[in-house]
């Protein structure tokens, strides 16, 4: 299986004989993008491989769920404010496999604290 985009990245998987000619292929994607899946028959495990029909397959992955930990901060609003100074700062989501959303949806709540008295939360 390779990334159409990006022929680096390459995905293998698991291939598990069921019985009576029945197999099951699991695959784990970690980049989202497009993918092609080339389905090969090798007659009797030995000698040479053929495709099988309607093959390859496209298949894309795509970002479902973003991931907290891996939300990227920056900004001088992270760390200092000037009193009367409107300050900010950026919250880049991305999921668990390091892919950055492309589309928003997600709510970001911000609390402010002075470490005695919760002064204000938004979204």
């Amino acid at each position: 299986m390779t990334n159409v985009a990006d022929s680096q990245v390459v995905v293998t998987g698991v291939v598990t004989s069921l019985s009576n000619g029945v197999y099951q292929m699991t695959y784990k994607l970690t980049v989202a993008g497009t993918y092609n899946i080339a389905i090969y028959l090798q007659p009797g495990g030995v000698g040479q491989s053929y495709q099988i029909a309607q093959s390859p397959f496209k298949v894309v992955c795509q970002i479902t769920t973003s991931d907290s930990s891996k939300a990227v901060l920056t900004g001088m609003g992270i760390t200092d404010a000037t009193a009367g100074i409107v300050q900010s700062f950026l919250v880049t989501l991305f999921d668990s496999g390091n892919n950055k959303l492309q589309v928003g949806g997600d709510t970001i709540l911000v609390q402010i604290t002075n470490n005695q008295n919760n002064i204000e939360t938004f979204d």
